[in-house]
């Protein structure tokens, strides 16, 4: 191949990267623009449908066109994300109910192969710091300014989802980006929209997942002037923290009065019954996917078979349900590639790694307590695997051996 046609060919993969990345960082932005006008009515049609197929199209394009091959540019979770989609896909076609169950397993996919795309143009150039950054200050200032108006109106109650979780896992991501002032307030302004909620659960992550990443940012640094920064932080915390909770007091004392996790001891003593005391195929491989709702609906609604039940609340508990030990498997495979991750970081003391404990404790909790496997949103998960992979990647191997513009898990 000639010299020019090579560089014509080079130009074109640089410029369908560049138009990827545009359409990816717009494209997620509106979703959590467009997802919160449809929610609270200010909007009819559900343009959040429209436009996420539009983005999953477009990423599919992009995987299509940089292909599958899994070793040469060897993401750390591609076998793994890959596993998950192959699950997913198996069960639906297997299923009753094959339309209903696909577009459950194409949400999942959504975030598989943006994780993917992430990783790719992280990997390239294409996905910078700069973009990181703009892409989660943009997600704040509207998550946490529509979960502030939501959760003033008169009929909302405390512990509602009002994206509290979306906020929670901005925060490792925020971390990574460069020092400014937008960043503080984005920081000080999604700590206070997760407390303002009363969510229960982000509450405690929130909490957790700061004080591992301040231990392990003290041991990274390990210096006096250090610490005293993050005293001054830990100041504003308190001090951000005391007056959201002074404005939903109340609510607060009725949230921590149910010891209930809002029924989950219930349901989560039911599901895994029913998981043990099933025959071994039923262990082994699942009731199917979203065997959950089924069994839920059933219980909950009696005879009313179409009826939709809830959905386990907890990642471990719905794979398990649905998926068996395969499931099972899936998140202990995720859980080791994820300390893998985070300790190759610690070994060369990367300035990601108090985010990436961060990330670690949040996923921990999440994984036990709430579902967030099985949503897109669970993406800004994977762009924190996905980015921090690609950097640490480009920290370790030298500029020659990595492709400039192509990728594949």
């Amino acid at each position: 191949m000639s010299t020019s046609k090579q560089n014509r060919i080079t130009n074109y993969q640089f410029l369908a990267d560049r138009f990827t990345m545009r359409y990816l960082y717009v494209g997620v932005v509106l979703l959590v623009l467009s997802d919160w006008l449809y929610d609270l009515g200010l909007v009819d049609f559900p343009f959040s449908k429209s436009l996420r197929a539009l983005l999953f199209a477009m990423l599919s394009i992009y995987l299509l066109r940089t292909g599958f091959q899994f070793r040469k540019f060897n993401f750390p979770f591609g076998h793994l994300l890959t596993f998950y989609a192959a699950l997913n896909i198996i069960y639906s076609a297997l299923s009753l109910n094959i339309l209903d169950n696909l577009y459950y397993s194409i949400r999942i996919i959504f975030w598989l192969i943006a994780t993917v795309v992430a990783y790719r143009l992280s990997l390239s150039g294409i996905f910078s710091k700069k973009k990181l950054q703009q892409m989660i200050i943009s997600t704040i200032l509207i998550s946490a300014g529509f979960t502030i108006y939501f959760m003033t109106l008169p009929e909302t109650e405390a512990g509602q989802n009002a994206g509290a979780y979306l906020l929670l896992w901005c925060l490792p991501l925020l971390f990574m980006t460069e020092k400014s002032r937008l960043k503080n307030f984005g920081f000080a302004l999604a700590i206070f929209a997760i407390l303002l909620t009363v969510k229960r659960g982000a509450m405690i992550a929130l909490v957790l997942s700061l004080f591992a990443y301040g231990l392990t940012y003290i041991i990274i640094h390990g210096n006096i002037r250090k610490l005293i920064k993050l005293l001054k932080v830990l100041i504003i915390l308190t001090i951000i923290s005391s007056y959201a909770l002074a404005t939903n007091w109340d609510a607060i004392q009725t949230r921590f009065q149910d010891t209930s996790g809002s029924g989950r001891d219930r349901m989560y003593s039911m599901l895994i019954s029913h998981w043990i005391h099933s025959e071994p195929s039923n262990i082994i491989f699942g009731f199917g996917i979203q065997s959950v709702q089924r069994y839920t609906g059933y219980i909950y609604y009696g005879e009313i078979m179409n009826k939709s039940g809830k959905y386990a609340h907890s990642d471990w508990i719905q794979l398990m349900h649905d998926f068996g030990l395969l499931g099972i498997s899936f998140l202990i495979w995720l859980h080791i590639k994820m300390l893998i991750l985070v300790l190759k970081s610690y070994k060369i003391r990367h300035p990601f790694t108090p985010s990436l404990v961060m990330g670690y404790v949040i996923l921990f909790l999440v994984n036990i307590y709430s579902g967030h496997l099985m949503a897109p949103g669970a993406f800004y998960f994977g762009l924190l695997i996905a980015y921090s992979s690609a950097i640490l990647r480009k920290t370790h191997e030298p500029t020659k051996s990595r492709p400039k513009y192509v990728g594949a898990t």
